[in-house]
């Protein structure tokens, strides 16, 4: 692994690096994901109150001949708060702007260079704890509607750039465990959303094909 100067747009993570050999028979391919789990707690203000982050750089390899390959990472991340947090203490330049608590690599990675065995494995995973912007920003409002009715109002905002769009999305929200039954009430010009109600969870359910910030906002 290495400092790298030069940064692959976000969508180079779906795409495949591919070589041919000089006869053109044979295709090699390497495919790079990055996944991240986010865990956020809103005050019932809609401020921050937790935040963190654990990822995985996952690659899966199909090149011939085990060859050493490079991997680089961003030119402001920082490994290690300091103080033995981390083993690998990396600093790429002072008062960079990302910094990860923690990380561990797969035993094949070295500082400098690799060789990725066969098949799909995880590269680096990490866990960042540092105050980040979150994907969408959640309100919600509850109020008594009756002496056994509540009514709640959930309004998610989406806080990423009005060009990328978000797939799949689904919102859950526990109820109590007397809950027997549950209406919804989308807005008028909601397109392409679904509600349901879990009884046996006792859990709402709202789930959307895709969103932009035009549509959440």
């Amino acid at each position: 692994m290495q400092q790298g100067a030069k940064r692959m747009p976000g969508t180079a993570v779906t795409k495949s690096v591919v070589a041919n050999d000089p006869g053109g028979r044979r295709r090699e391919q390497i495919f790079v994901d990055i996944i991240e789990k986010i865990s956020v707690t809103f005050s019932s203000s809609g401020y921050i109150l937790t935040s963190e982050i654990d990822g995985t750089i996952q690659m899966k390899s199909y090149l011939s001949g085990n060859p050493e390959i490079r991997l680089a990472l961003n030119e402001d991340l920082d490994i290690g708060r300091g103080g033995g947090v981390s083993v690998y203490e990396y600093r790429s330049s002072p008062g960079s702007g990302v910094i990860l608590d923690d990380c561990n690599f797969h035993e094949s990675v070295r500082l400098d260079s690799s060789v990725p065995p066969d098949g799909e494995f995880p590269v680096m995973n990490y866990r960042m704890t540092q105050e980040f912007r979150p994907p969408f920003h959640v309100n919600t409002l509850i109020e008594e509607a009756g002496r056994l009715k509540a009514e709640v109002i959930i309004k998610i905002r989406a806080e990423f750039p009005s060009d990328i769009i978000a797939n799949t999305i689904t919102v859950q929200m526990p109820l109590p465990n007397y809950t027997c039954r549950a209406s919804f009430e989308l807005e008028h010009d909601a397109v392409g959303q679904k509600t349901d109600f879990k009884e046996s969870s006792k859990m709402l359910e709202c789930s959307l094909k895709k969103a932009s910030f035009e549509s959440l906002s």
